[in-house]
């Protein structure tokens, strides 16, 4: 690669990172915030569709927010990780919340939640994104 066409990739990537240095690293609470934003706002562009071109950077995003995470609250995360996946995961947080059903409007009515549950349905990323919000979790914990 000449290096002139690596400075026209590189001089854009860095002035990108001075915006947006969540893409990479998170810092503080604030930058916290801010990623979960984005990855937010990510999600509405791009819908569940992983086919997206947005979806190496909402991956990007979501392994700063995973870092983060795991860095803030190392316990939660490792009794969680330990049972890794999503089902285990809405498992414990029925039990521990005293939940059932009809509980998680973030992922729809007692009939999707229980599909879910049975492995028959997936949850998407918007489900995904909102029961990481309600538990304060890492997104990471209801991926496969």
């Amino acid at each position: 690669m000449p290096q002139a066409q690596f400075h026209e990739i590189l001089n854009p990537y860095n002035e990108l990172l001075k915006k947006a240095p969540f893409l990479i690293k998170i810092h503080d609470d604030s930058g916290y915030t801010v990623a979960l934003e984005f990855i937010e706002r990510l999600m509405e562009t791009m819908g569940d569709n992983p086919d997206s071109p947005l979806w190496p950077l909402f991956e990007m995003v979501s392994k700063a927010v995973a870092h983060y995470e795991a860095m803030e609250y190392p316990e939660t995360i490792n009794e969680l990780e330990k049972h890794c996946g999503p089902l285990p995961t809405l498992r414990i947080l029925m039990d521990q919340y005293h939940q059932n059903l009809s509980d998680f409007p973030e992922i729809g009515n007692q009939a999707v939640v229980s599909e879910v549950l049975n492995g028959k349905r997936e949850l998407s990323l918007e489900q995904i994104q909102k029961l990481a919000k309600r538990f304060d979790l890492p997104i990471s914990i209801f991926i496969d």
